[in-house]
């Protein structure tokens, strides 16, 4: 039987893009979007959580989300979800980040008086 390791996120930027560079010279584009989850109280009264998801792009999606990807704008993002891990060097403890790989990324919303041609966008 196959799986699906498939998410598909729509929220807002949290902050501009960070740019790294990997062991092999590509970029490493980290950024993080701010999801909402809305329910209902004991009491009945509104409740509304924030969820943060750190997403990791790479190539031309990555070149897109750095070029345009600004504070505070609405995107759609397709991705899978991998979890890294490693040694941290000052503690000696197994870390782990859980990230979304970006596949697809698209701009859902301008910033006010953003005049930017996102032609090439996909």
């Amino acid at each position: 039987m196959s799986t699906l390791n498939q998410v598909n996120i729509i929220g807002n930027l949290v902050k501009e893009a960070e740019v790294k560079e990997g062991l092999s010279g590509n970029s490493i584009v980290t950024f993080t979007i701010a999801t909402n989850h809305v329910s209902q109280g004991q009491n009945g009264e509104r409740k509304e959580e924030a969820e943060f998801h750190n997403c990791v792009a790479f190539g031309k999606i990555g070149e897109i989300v750095t070029k345009y990807g600004k504070k505070g704008q609405k995107v759609y993002v397709l991705g899978r979800i991998r979890t890294r891990s490693w040694d941290d060097q000052s503690t000696g403890t197994k870390r782990y980040r859980t990230e979304i790989v970006v596949e697809k990324f698209t701009m859902l919303s301008k910033k006010e008086n953003d005049n930017s041609d996102y032609s090439d966008l996909f």
